[in-house]
C-alpha cells in the first residue's frame, strides 16, 4: 500500500467512533426530516378534502333549500283555482285519442 493510503487508513481507524456518531446522527435527522414531511403533505391534503367538502356542503345545502323553496310555491301557485280555491279533482284523467282501454 502507499503512504496515502496507510494514512487514511489510521486516520478512518483512529476516528472510526466519530464518523460512526456523525453517520449515525445523518441517519435520524434524515428520518425525523422524512417524517415531518410527510405528516405536513398528510395535513395538507386532509385540510384540502375537508375544506373542499365544507364548500360543496354549503353549496349545495343552499341551492337543495332555494329549489325546494321555489318547488313548493310552484306548486301552491298550480292548485290554486282561479277563484283562490284549491282545485281537488276525484275525478279520472281524460282520456286522449288511441288511449282507450276498451280497444
Amino acid at each position: 500500500m502507499s503512504q496515502k493510503k496507510m494514512d487514511a487508513y489510521k486516520n478512518a481507524k483512529k476516528n472510526k467512533k466519530q464518523i460512526e456518531k456523525k453517520q449515525k446522527r445523518n441517519i435520524i435527522l434524515a428520518w425525523l426530516g422524512g417524517i415531518l414531511i410527510a405528516a405536513a403533505l398528510i395535513a395538507g391534503c386532509s385540510y384540502l378534502v375537508y375544506y373542499t367538502q365544507q364548500q360543496a356542503g354549503q353549496s349545495a345545502s343552499t341551492t337543495d333549500s332555494e329549489a325546494t323553496a321555489e318547488d313548493v310555491a310552484n306548486i301552491l301557485q298550480n292548485s290554486l283555482g282561479t277563484d283562490g280555491d284549491y282545485t281537488i279533482t276525484t275525478e279520472p284523467l281524460e282520456e286522449t285519442e288511441g288511449t282507450s282501454e276498451t280497444e
